[in-house]
């Protein structure tokens, strides 16, 4: 099953008709879909039930991977052995004989089941392809744009994409366009490296005291002593010294001291920690607005977050109360995401 880094949308409750939240759910083993009043849109049947994209869900069942609508209904019936995540109307599949393709909506195809890997789909109209160790891109309709003459091959989540050809005992970096020319050759890739960002963010890098993270204009923010430091997202950058964990804002300030025992990057605003093997959640400004009492957690989308507690998981709002009661097992594809109908 593949990744993808999912956009979500913040809606208020009153949702109109035409906007509505679901989230997956597991329960006596098997995946289901509920809405917001915890009522059941797909009933457990699934064998497994991946995140939602473009109006989408992939589905399992006995090995075999398909395709639900929001309303539960089969989209593409399940026949693949490995599929990925609906992107700009395509998505890449794959065979028992590990040849992979990419289908429509309508379970048409686009690429044929010839190809040894697709990486992430289509980025920017664009999805790259493998072929005998060897990588290029092809575009919406079908056509290889750029040759398959790379050795790896990153997505173009902006004008540009990385890709690498190997030279003697290591890989060469060239930032590449659309029309498959060289506009920068960055030299010998190394592990501090990162994929080109869609907008400026502050850089991680490493030294021999630890790492640490630099603004656009390369002027150090956070200093390298850390173990890890994570992506300023909605401005804070989560650090880890000695095994514990806290955060910096994006002028660089340690606006929480390494405390806790685990620490989520920020959802809507608050932070999912761990501390003596609870979880609670902190706002940007480190207090706890969600006292740490419970077995297991999952981050805040679309103002509610998937928590455990006495063996059993279900939804909480923003003060901590329980919305929909704990009944199901807790899973990290739990979370309401909206769907636009």
């Amino acid at each position: 099953m593949r990744f993808l880094i999912i956009c979500i949308l913040f809606l208020s409750f009153s949702c109109s008709k035409k906007n509505e939240l679901q989230s997956i759910i597991k329960q006596d083993g098997k995946y289901g879909i509920i809405n917001l009043d915890g009522d059941y849109i797909v009933e457990p049947y699934w064998d497994d039930i991946w995140s939602l994209n473009e109006g989408y869900y992939p589905v399992k069942k006995d090995s075999l991977w398909g395709f639900i609508n929001t309303n539960g209904e089969i989209s593409i019936s399940p026949k693949y052995a490995e599929i990925g995540f609906f992107s700009e109307g395509f998505v890449e599949v794959s065979n028992f004989e590990n040849k992979w393709g990419i289908i429509n909506v309508n379970g048409d195809t686009l690429v044929p089941l010839t190809y040894d890997y697709i990486f992430d789909g289509f980025n920017n109209g664009l999805s790259d392809i493998y072929l005998n160790e060897q990588c290029g891109y092809i575009n919406t309709a079908g056509e290889i744009v750029i040759p398959l003459s790379y050795d790896s091959c990153y997505p173009f989540v902006s004008e540009v994409a990385q890709v690498y050809s190997e030279s003697q005992d290591s890989l060469i970096e060239y930032l590449i366009n659309k029309k498959g020319e060289i506009i920068e050759d960055r030299g010998q890739f190394t592990d501090e490296q990162l994929w080109i960002p869609k907008k400026p963010y502050p850089y991680s890098f490493k030294t021999e005291t630890g790492r640490g993270r630099t603004n656009a204009v390369g002027d150090t923010i956070i200093p390298p002593i850390y173990e890890a430091t994570g992506n300023f997202i909605e401005g804070r950058s989560i650090v880890n010294l000695k095994g514990k964990w806290g955060f910096y804002d994006e002028k660089g300030n340690l606006t929480l001291e390494p405390i806790f025992d685990d620490l989520q990057h920020f959802h809507e605003g608050l932070s999912l920690f761990k501390l003596n093997d609870k979880y609670g959640f902190i706002d940007r400004n480190g207090n706890v607005v969600i006292s740490a009492r419970f077995e297991n957690g999952k981050g805040f989308f679309n103002g509610l977050a998937h928590v455990q507690i006495d063996g059993k998981a279900g939804f909480i709002n923003k003060k901590g109360d329980f919305v929909i009661k704990p009944k199901f097992e807790f899973d990290y594809s739990s979370r309401f995401d909206s769907i636009t109908k």
